[in-house]
């Protein structure tokens, strides 16, 4: 079974240990680093600055961006970093109903996804 490690990201600083993440990974997935008094460790629908995975050494290993993606912001979070994949949770879930998927927007991310 892969072995995916989470990088939770808020600046370029949080990026030292990929290198040797690499090593032991079979992919990376980075997403915002949550906040202090966060309930839970991903799905706070926050994003990071994705300018600073330029620094990321990432090599061959694929991974996923993740972290406040949505179907408006998508297009640019690829074209800005370039992922082998991305990962969508909560920015494409129903207004004000948190865990409740929303079939139109994931359509939308989708289809947003394909264009990039």
């Amino acid at each position: 079974m892969p072995v995916i490690a989470v990088v939770s990201v808020a600046e370029e600083g949080d990026l030292a240990a990929v290198p040797d993440i690499r090593k032991v990974a079979d992919g990376l997935l980075f997403d915002a680093k949550p906040p202090k008094d966060a309930e839970l460790p991903g799905g706070n629908a926050l994003g990071f600055d994705h300018r600073v995975l330029a620094e990321a050494k990432v090599g061959n290993t694929p991974w996923m961006l993740a972290g406040g993606l949505t179907p408006d912001n998508v297009i640019q979070a690829i074209a800005t970093t370039q992922p082998t994949y991305v990962d969508v949770s909560s920015g494409v879930e129903k207004d004000g109903e948190r865990g409740t998927k929303d079939p139109a927007k994931i359509r939308t991310f989708l289809a947003a996804v394909a264009r990039a």
